[in-house]
């Protein structure tokens, strides 16, 4: 992976995050050829100093998000941004060009209840926006809350806690942590299956359906109690009596839930809770 650092640019500590990037012509010249048609465009590396804990906002057009967090990853926060456009056969010098309409902000800011929050946007400006996707990669010692709202793309969350709302079309949602989840849960996607794997120390009130497919769980500890209205394309039910929602909706696709003693720890493909 080809990757531009950038420096930090802060005013305070709240300040914003410079971006690596220009977006001009000369962003063909650092385009490369992906496997089939897509064409990417350089990597960003975003360095951003935080506090400690954070929470981690993403906003994006399109495009797969992957936030890993935990006690392997030291120092600064890091945010990675890839770039890249599928305009289809005989179309490469077309998507290539198009790279420079892409554009994406990285920032800390304080939210309303005084939390520091790592905001993520990217947006593109072409006419054919369904041919572009920026690529998200965010990697922080601690994170206390997500929110991802993305389109045609796969989420994948590991080692996170607090309060989670995921949204995507068009892409499987993986969520996984060590940590207990003891706070609201939302977690959609349109096209693809959900796996949601935490430890018994957690709980939730679940509200879980599968359109076209099948609610699966599998609960090795805790108290896990089955409410009516649960059939094999929906799950109502609480674990540890907990009344902190866990909304699971996904269309066309599995929702497995796994509580288990490591969630983490699975083949690399799950088939089953």
């Amino acid at each position: 992976m080809r990757t531009a650092v950038c420096g930090l640019m802060l005013g305070s500590a709240l300040g914003a995050v410079s971006a690596c990037a220009s977006n001009s012509a000369g962003d063909r010249a650092m385009a490369t050829v992906g496997m089939g048609q897509s064409v990417y465009g350089k990597d960003v590396v975003h360095v951003v100093a935080v506090p400690g804990s954070i929470a981690v906002d993403v906003e994006i057009h399109a495009g797969e998000v992957t936030i890993d967090t935990g006690l392997h990853i030291k120092g600064d926060a890091r945010v990675i941004i890839q770039r890249e456009a599928s305009h289809g056969y005989g179309r490469r010098d077309e998507a290539s060009d198009s790279i420079a309409l892409m554009n994406e902000s990285v920032g800390m800011e304080v939210d309303s209840q005084g939390r520091q929050v790592l905001k993520v946007r990217a947006s593109t400006t072409a006419e054919e926006a369904h041919y572009h996707r920026t690529n998200v990669v965010i990697q922080a010692p601690a994170i206390d809350g997500v929110r991802v709202h993305t389109t045609h793309g796969r989420v994948k969350i590991t080692g996170a806690q607090g309060p989670i709302e995921v949204a995507t079309t068009g892409g499987d949602i993986y969520f996984a942590t060590t940590l207990a989840i003891t706070e609201p849960v939302e977690i959609t996607t349109g096209d693809g299956n959900i796996d949601y794997r935490v430890r018994a120390e957690s709980t939730g009130l679940f509200d879980c359906e599968s359109a076209g497919d099948k609610v699966l769980h599998r609960v090795r500890y805790g108290s896990f109690i089955i409410h009516s209205g649960t059939d094999q394309d929906s799950l109502r039910a609480s674990l540890n009596d907990g009344e902190n929602p866990v909304s699971l909706r996904a269309t066309n696709g599995k929702v497995r839930i796994a509580i288990v003693p490591d969630p983490m720890a699975h083949g690399s493909r799950i088939y089953d809770p």
